[in-house]
């Protein structure tokens, strides 16, 4: 099930097209993610300037590891975004005709958090690890990023989900052992654009090595 922002002197052709009202939420909504296509313009407002979106679907994990900090040498928390079930919504002809595929893995991806994510899901991590909007010299801009729990210095994105060998990527038993996923349930399913697939070669060992619980649902 996925939400709509449609306004009031939209709401007939929103209706026309299939999208139901739910007078609890005073929202209207598709049940079926997959037709999403027909509805782009209240998913995204932005949506005619981008040829791919995804749609998250049921949860996501925060996945929490370890790393060595490249400056002070001592161990901190790191997080990313775990994913095996979503929507990718492409414009596979630059028409506006947009077309849903869902992607249901076996393995769960883990790439950088999106500042798309509900801001109950981005408090949460700001007020849990040391997570914050953070200055690049690299790429020359502020992101949503890691840093050190003891010196406080930035824990790059590029190096977190990247390189190989580092507490997200990586193809050691004993790193999925210590990995921990953190798992946020969804009522509805949540449209991002900026997110980024990961490299998977730590996939695999995650189901049947990394540690699990479940924190809330948004």
């Amino acid at each position: 099930m996925l939400l709509l922002n449609v306004p009031y002197e939209e709401k007939d052709e929103a209706k026309s097209l299939g999208a139901k009202w739910n007078p609890e939420l005073k929202k209207w909504y598709i049940q079926n993610t997959e037709d999403c296509g027909k509805f782009m313009k209240w998913i995204w407002k932005d949506y005619k300037d981008y040829e791919e979106l995804y749609i998250l679907k049921d949860h996501l994990y925060i996945a929490e590891g370890i790393r060595i900090c490249n400056k002070c040498k001592k161990e901190t928390r790191v997080i990313g975004l775990g994913i095996d079930k979503y929507y990718q919504v492409y414009d596979e002809n630059e028409d506006y005709n947009f077309s849903a595929h869902l992607c249901e893995e076996d393995d769960i991806e883990i790439g950088p958090i999106t500042e798309d994510l509900p801001k109950q899901i981005l408090d949460y991590c700001m007020n849990n690890w040391n997570f914050k909007k953070t200055f690049s010299k690299t790429i020359r801009s502020s992101y949503l990023a890691n840093c050190c729990d003891n010196c406080n210095s930035l824990q790059g994105n590029h190096f977190l989900f990247s390189e190989v060998d580092t507490p997200f990527v990586f193809f050691d038993v004993n790193k999925a052992k210590n990995l921990k996923l953190h798992e946020i349930k969804f009522k509805y399913d949540i449209p991002v654009r900026d997110y980024e697939e990961s490299y998977d070669s730590t996939a695999p060992l995650i189901r049947q090595y990394s540690k699990f619980d479940y924190l809330f649902e948004v």
